[in-house]
């Protein structure tokens, strides 16, 4: 391993970087709030597919642990899906969900995944709230790049956002990466 792969993925404000950076098609969706697969739905009748790779419990990466103020060597649920449509995938997203978000009004949560996307789950809950977005351009060398490319042979460069939900006062962790497939969904609209 280089010394390459250890240095941390360089997320950034969305304030933080000039747009003219950002691909027109889709600078649009990066910094929209709402569900994004709710708004693929809409827009461009796009019926997905949730391919759930991995949900269990175990330590989660560093970066995620210091974003959600939770200890190291504390387990979280980690949740990491495809969404396609039309047999193409065109992202792949990682939650992480520390252990107490699953007591109180939040148990609901675990129970109710299963192949859905979060976001039916995110956004009809009253209390949600959502932090300003982080982006980066991942490279191969980033380990979210390898997370993301599991069992999808990938471009030079990947776009993702990520940002923390509150749901009854409890932090959990998205990160989205968006592949060609979106990139030739919103092009096929225009």
């Amino acid at each position: 391993m280089n010394l390459q792969t250890k240095l941390p993925t360089p997320w950034r404000f969305a304030r933080c970087i000039p747009h003219s950076n950002i691909p027109n098609e889709l600078r649009d969706f990066l910094l929209d709030p709402g569900s994004t697969t709710r708004r693929m739905q809409r827009e461009y009748a796009a019926q997905t597919k949730v391919d759930l790779l991995k949900q269990e419990w175990c330590y989660p990466h560093y970066q995620e642990a210091k974003l959600l103020n939770i200890p190291l060597r504390q387990n979280a649920l980690i949740r990491e899906v495809y969404l396609s449509c039309q047999n193409k995938i065109w992202m792949y997203a990682k939650t992480t969900f520390p252990s107490y978000l699953f007591t109180g009004k939040t148990t609901h949560l675990l129970t109710e995944l299963d192949q859905r996307p979060l976001g039916k789950l995110l956004f009809r809950d009253p209390t949600m709230r959502r932090t300003e977005f982080e982006l980066v351009l991942l490279k191969p060398h980033h380990e979210e790049y390898q997370w993301a490319i599991q069992r999808y042979a990938a471009p030079d460069s990947l776009w993702a956002r990520r940002s923390i939900f509150w749901l009854q006062g409890k932090p959990l962790l998205l990160m989205e990466v968006f592949f060609s497939g979106f990139f030739e969904l919103v092009k096929v609209k225009k």
